[in-house]
């Protein structure tokens, strides 16, 4: 039930009060306090839109990639792919 509630804020907030860009403007910042957390809440809610989603495995992957985490980064770019087979960021 608690899911369930929070799911359904989080779709108001998103949809109606246009929080979901916010998430995605601060999932490309270079700030890692406001990027780290935008990606996982777009992660983590599946409402969000593939291509938005992809943005976030991306950014997080090149934030594997800066802590020498070779492996889980090619694993989220891959996920990144999965969701948008074109996607030319998590190509490179």
């Amino acid at each position: 039930m608690t899911l369930l509630i929070s799911w359904f804020l989080y779709v108001i907030a998103c949809v109606w009060l246009g929080e979901c860009q916010d998430d995605v403007e601060d999932c490309k910042s270079d700030d890692l306090y406001r990027q780290i957390p935008a990606c996982e809440r777009i992660i983590d809610h599946l409402s969000e839109t593939p291509r938005h989603r992809a943005i976030a495995f991306n950014r997080r992957g090149e934030m594997y990639l800066v802590f020498r985490n070779r492996k889980r980064a090619i694993e989220e770019f891959s996920r990144a792919i999965e969701l948008v087979p074109d996607f030319a960021e998590a190509l490179n």
